[in-house]
């Protein structure tokens, strides 16, 4: 009764015990198994809110402070812009961490994709450098490329994002006049996207947090993004019955790998029995 009531109250952190092998005691070990699901969730769920309290916070106050200095008479042109600017940028921070905070919790409740297409990945990757030429070029980063010709059935809008989500996280720890690699090969029924930087690299602590929601890898770097890419990235890897690995070596740079599966061959042969 005791521990009926706990968890009542929302305290999770109950098991009951038992020692029988029959079915009750299945019952019994599947409502432990439960219970312990129950609780990560909601440890999930309070440190998501903690974060985005936090994410969502700093932004506000920097609006509040320039709004209010903007109010100041004795300001000069060049401040008033300055000002200004920086209001706009952060205001433009909120939407993007609203967006894809929407973004991911749409992939988190979705168990598979419906709307499936064949894409070309080549062309796709092609198309994601493309965009992002302005980011490489400011740095004058060298993209090379080695794409072999690849169908892939799955959601071409979300999968031209984690490609996008990739390449900006490769030019964005790139040094400057740097070179990132893109390789895109079928071996084993399996497509195989690398994405390769000789940038700054992670230590091997880092690794294991890159995917979690709000983590980011480098908090110089925290002005340009809110550490959900990489946890959008595996979303839709997984939704597209993938794999995602990453490799890294602290200042010598990062490899990202995806595996997708190949699209089989159509037979379009007709059998006359």
């Amino acid at each position: 009764m005791m521990q009926q009531k706990k968890l009542l109250h929302g305290d999770y952190d109950i098991e009951l015990e038992t020692r029988r092998e029959d079915e009750i005691g299945e019952v019994t070990q599947n409502f432990n198994k439960m219970i312990k699901e129950l609780q990560s969730t909601e440890n999930l769920q309070t440190e998501f809110i903690n974060n985005v309290s936090h994410e969502i916070k700093t932004p506000i106050t920097s609006i509040e402070g320039f709004a209010k200095l903007l109010k100041e008479k004795d300001l000069s042109d060049e401040e008033r812009e300055d000002y200004s600017n920086i209001i706009i940028e952060e205001s433009e921070r909120l939407t993007n961490l609203a967006g894809k905070m929407l973004k991911l919790s749409k992939l988190h409740n979705q168990d598979r994709i419906t709307n499936k297409q064949e894409i070309l990945v080549a062309e796709q990757i092609r198309r994601a450098v493309s965009l992002l030429e302005p980011k490489w070029g400011e740095k004058d980063i060298k993209i090379n490329v080695n794409l072999e010709e690849c169908c892939f059935l799955g959601d071409e809008e979300l999968l031209f994002q984690v490609w996008v989500n990739l390449l900006d996280n490769a030019i964005k720890f790139s040094n400057q006049n740097g070179k990132i690699d893109v390789k895109v090969a079928s071996k084993n029924g399996y497509i195989n996207v690398a994405v390769k930087d000789y940038g700054a690299g992670m230590q091997e602590a880092e690794l294991d947090k890159i995917f979690e929601r709000f983590y980011q890898i480098d908090r110089s770097h925290s002005e340009e993004g809110c550490g959900l890419g990489l946890a959008i990235v595996k979303r839709i890897i997984e939704l597209s019955e993938g794999k995602i690995d990453v490799e890294s070596e602290e200042g010598k740079g990062t490899t990202v790998t995806v595996k997708l599966p190949q699209v089989k061959e159509k037979n379009n042969k007709i059998i006359i029995s």
